[in-house]
């Protein structure tokens, strides 16, 4: 462990710290100096040796949870909350992509996206809130996705993702009179295991060939954008969705 005053940093959340945005997310905020929680639903093993690697940088807690109805997210934010001092950030950076044709996409397909792309982040957002006097940063992992509609086997996924959008800029103007910071960073194409688990090859290479720069993006250059709206120097920017997507 590093010789600093763990007391005096900074604590930040980072919700999906097992996946490759969430993870790269929390490596860089660890190295800028903040205090850490590792928030994870599976995989154990990789959110186990990320937090080897920065509690040797900062401290760090490991929270496991599902997340599946509000008593799961208050649990999670109150064992934050006693976890660590001078709490200032949520970075929402889970969820996943339930691959499936447009046309065979039923109720439950839709309550399942809209639960953990909306609902799960507003109300972590919310109690969050309610620990944070003043001076809060907020940032969910968003997609380029809506501005496209999404593809074929992901329209639930992107019209979630959409809504995260429209409860980001609601949530940045209800908390600005507190100093709140809420944005979107908004990933393009990264070429990772959930975004090649629902592709055959020939559509990853048909998805690169439409983004501008002509290349996928890599999880560390979408954690670099979220975690700079964590500094000091973004405190002038909410209510903004920034697009890291190669020009897509």
């Amino acid at each position: 462990m590093v010789s600093v005053n763990l007391k005096k940093n900074k604590s930040i959340l980072i919700v999906g710290a097992s996946g490759s945005i969430g993870s790269e997310t929390a490596l860089r905020l660890s190295k800028a100096g903040y205090n850490i929680g590792l928030h994870f639903v599976n995989n154990v093993e990789k959110v186990k040796k990320l937090y080897n690697t920065i509690n040797k940088i900062t401290k760090a807690k490991i929270f496991q949870s599902d997340l599946k109805d509000y008593k799961s997210c208050k649990i999670l934010i109150d064992r934050f909350a006693k976890e660590f001092n001078n709490l200032y950030g949520l970075a929402f950076c889970g969820g996943t992509i339930r691959w499936k044709n447009w046309n065979t996409l039923n109720r439950n397909d839709w309550q399942k996206s809209f639960f953990e792309h909306c609902i799960v982040p507003f109300e972590l957002s919310r109690l969050f809130s309610l620990k944070v006097k003043k001076n809060g940063r907020i940032v969910f992992l968003g997609s380029i996705s809506p501005k496209y509609g999404g593809s074929n086997k992901s329209f639930n996924y992107a019209t979630a993702k959409g809504a995260l959008e429209i409860i980001s800029k609601g949530l940045s103007k209800n908390l600005a009179k507190r100093k709140f910071c809420v944005n979107v960073v908004r990933s393009g194409f990264v070429n990772s295991p959930q975004q090649r688990k629902g592709r055959s090859r020939k559509e990853i290479t048909q998805r690169i060939k439409k983004i501008p720069l002509g290349r996928a993006g890599y999880a560390d250059e979408i954690a670099f954008a979220i975690s700079n709206l964590f500094a000091k120097e973004s405190s002038f920017i909410t209510g903004e969705i920034i697009s890291v997507a190669g020009g897509d």
